[in-house]
C-alpha cells in the first residue's frame, strides 16, 4: 500500500512538473533584436517590434536641457582625517 501511495505520489509530481515545463516553454518568446537608435522608440506592446520615430523625445531633450543650462555642482570637500 504504501509503495503504491509513493508511486501515486511520483506520477502526480511528474505530471505537475510536464504541465509547468510545457506552459513556460510555450510563453517564452524570444522578442526581434533592434538597434537601440536615437529619437526613435520600440514599441512591442503589439507583440511585434514596430520602431517608431518620436518627436515628444526631442522636445523632452530640449526642456531638460534648458533646465539643467544654469546647474552647477559645488566642490565636494574632503573629510578631514580622525585625531588631527
Amino acid at each position: 500500500m504504501k509503495i503504491r501511495a509513493a508511486l501515486l505520489i511520483a506520477a502526480g509530481l511528474a505530471l505537475a512538473l510536464g504541465l509547468w515545463m510545457a506552459r513556460t516553454r510555450r510563453t517564452a518568446r524570444h522578442l526581434p533584436e533592434a538597434r537601440i537608435e536615437d529619437g526613435k522608440t520600440m514599441d512591442y506592446s503589439s507583440g511585434r517590434l514596430v520602431v517608431k520615430v518620436d518627436p515628444s523625445l526631442k522636445v523632452a531633450e530640449d526642456e531638460l536641457k534648458a533646465a539643467s543650462a544654469n546647474v552647477t555642482f559645488a566642490p565636494v570637500a574632503k573629510p578631514s582625517a580622525p585625531g588631527k
